[in-house]
């Protein structure tokens, strides 16, 4: 029993010795890492390139290995502030981190030693919104949209030349389905970046999405008539006091150039709307004898005359109504 007691005894210490030694015993191993930068808490920033590769040469005891390994299973977090001097020396962050010191080892090299890195503020602001349409859509005024400015998240840096431009909402055909010229329409459509600030990093914005209303100027279009009839409206009273003479060539305006939206002109060119030129002579008129007056065009709504339409020239004369009939 004393000899198993002893050879007992001499084993463990055996042992502690074997394991003191191993503890004791430090020798150099490579190891990759990944870092990522990362803001501290509460505050939030651009930090670019976010994440580096480094290769290290530690310094660690074999019975430390398994645990050294386990350094390059996940990204090493380090946080970044904007006073940080440039580059980055990584000696000092790595070092420090909870994750490396707890392990007791020492880094003998680090590759690479620093990092150039940019660090900038994410700065909030609020941008206008323009509505492009297509080449040969006109509107009526400019539109309106449920909410006139959107908030927009940047970098700093960016901040003052993001000023100079208006976010993007498209009024496509697909957005034009149905619409109505002259009626005022409301219509969701998709809000985008301007091309030059799509090209930025880390910008965001919302909503996407915006209620505009606008109103489509109706199509205009013109047509030359070559020839209007004039007709004489007087009172039938008048027709039996006075005798109205209009020359051949005054019955017609000829070359009426005419100018409105592209439904009506269509009317009267599919002939499915008659413009006349009406002269309406007044009591006062006859009593006065006028020689000429302008004639009144009838047209559709919205149709106009290009130039003014000339004074049809006449004589009146009275009739003798004491004459026996």
């Amino acid at each position: 029993m004393q000899h198993v007691t002893k050879f007992l005894a001499v084993t463990f210490i055996a042992m502690l010795v074997w394991l003191s030694v191993e503890g004791a015993t430090r020798s150099q191993h490579a190891l990759s890492i990944n870092v990522r930068f990362i803001s501290p808490t509460g505050q939030n920033l651009v930090i670019n390139p976010d994440t580096q590769s480094v290769n290290l040469t530690i310094r660690c005891a074999t019975s430390q290995l398994a645990r050294v390994k386990e350094l390059s299973a996940e990204p090493l977090e380090i946080e970044v502030t904007e006073s940080d001097p440039m580059p980055l020396v990584l000696a000092n962050k790595i070092t420090s981190h909870p994750r490396v010191s707890r392990l007791g080892v020492t880094i003998d090299r680090l590759d690479p030693e620093t990092v150039p890195l940019t660090v900038e503020t994410i700065e909030a602001i609020s941008m206008k919104i323009e509505l492009q349409t297509p080449a040969d859509l006109e509107l009526t005024a400019p539109p309106t949209f449920d909410q006139e400015q959107i908030s927009v998240t940047l970098p700093s840096g960016h901040a003052a030349q993001a000023a100079e431009f208006k976010l993007i909402a498209k009024l496509d055909a697909t957005a034009l389905t149905g619409v109505v010229p002259g009626v005022p329409q409301q219509r969701e459509v998709d809000v985008s970046l301007p091309p030059a600030m799509a090209q930025w990093n880390n910008v965001n914005f919302g909503p996407r999405k915006v209620q505009v209303t606008f109103t489509v100027k109706k199509k205009e279009d013109e047509l030359l008539l070559p020839v209007v009839p004039v007709y004489l409206y007087i009172q039938p009273q008048a027709n039996r006091e006075y005798d109205i003479k209009i020359e051949a060539d005054q019955l017609v305006i000829n070359d009426v150039k005419l100018r409105g939206p592209s439904d009506a002109i269509e009317r009267i060119r599919s002939k499915l709307f008659k413009v006349e030129a009406a002269l309406r002579l007044e009591p006062a008129d006859l009593e006065q004898l006028v020689k000429s007056k302008l004639p009144e065009l009838k047209l559709p709504p919205g149709v106009a005359l290009e130039s003014a339409a000339p004074s049809i020239k006449m004589t009146i004369t009275r009739r003798d109504t004491t004459a026996p009939n």
